[in-house]
C-alpha cells in the first residue's frame, strides 16, 4: 500500500518539527553547558579559600585535641604516681594498724593476768587475814585463864589485849 499524501505531510510535518525543537535544544544544552562551567571556573577560587579556610580549623582544632590529649596524659601520669603513694600508704597504714591490734591483743591478754593475779592475791589476802583473826582469837583464848582474875578494868596505857592485833 502506497502512502497517502497526507500522511506523508504530516510525517514531514514532525519531522520539519523535531527538526526544529532540535535546532532549539542544541543551542540550549550548549548554553546550559557553557554556564555551569563558567559557575564552575568562577566559584573554583572562592571554593578554593574556603577549603583552605576548613583545612586551617581543622588544624586547629587538631592542634588543640592533641594538647588536650597531652594534658589528659600528664594528668593520668600524676594521678596513676598520686594512686601510687596513696596505695603504699594504706599499705603502711594497714601495717601499723595489724601491729596495733596485735599490741591491744597484747594489752587485754596481760589485763585478763593481771586481773587473775588481781583475784587470786586478794583470795590469798583474805585467807591470810582470817588467819591472822582466827590466830588472834586463839591468842586470846590462850592468855584468857591468866586474865580472866583481873576483873575486865581499864586498859593502861602500855598494856595490849590479846584481840588487838599487832601493827
Amino acid at each position: 500500500m502506497l502512502p497517502s499524501p497526507c500522511s506523508v505531510a504530516a510525517c514531514g510535518a514532525r519531522a520539519f518539527r523535531r527538526l526544529a525543537v532540535a535546532a532549539v535544544r542544541l543551542p540550549m544544552l550548549l548554553f546550559c553547558d557553557a554556564m555551569v562551567w563558567a559557575v564552575t571556573f568562577l566559584t573554583f577560587p572562592v571554593r578554593l579559600l574556603a577549603v583552605a579556610d576548613r583545612e586551617s580549623k581543622l588544624d586547629r582544632l587538631v592542634g588543640e585535641m592533641q594538647r588536650q590529649m597531652e594534658r589528659v596524659v600528664w594528668e593520668n601520669r600524676d594521678l596513676e604516681q598520686r594512686l601510687r603513694v596513696a596505695l603504699k600508704e594504706k599499705a603502711t597504714m594497714e601495717d601499723i594498724l595489724d601491729e596495733m591490734e596485735e599490741e591491744n591483743e597484747d594489752a587485754f591478754a596481760r589485763i585478763d593476768l593481771l586481773e587473775s593475779q588481781l583475784k587470786a592475791l586478794k583470795k590469798e589476802n583474805m585467807r591470810l587475814k582470817e588467819q591472822r583473826d582466827k590466830s588472834v582469837w586463839d591468842k586470846a583464848a590462850a592468855t584468857a585463864p591468866t586474865v580472866a582474875g583481873s576483873g575486865g578494868g581499864k586498859k593502861k596505857a602500855d598494856e595490849q589485849r590479846a584481840w588487838e592485833g599487832k601493827e
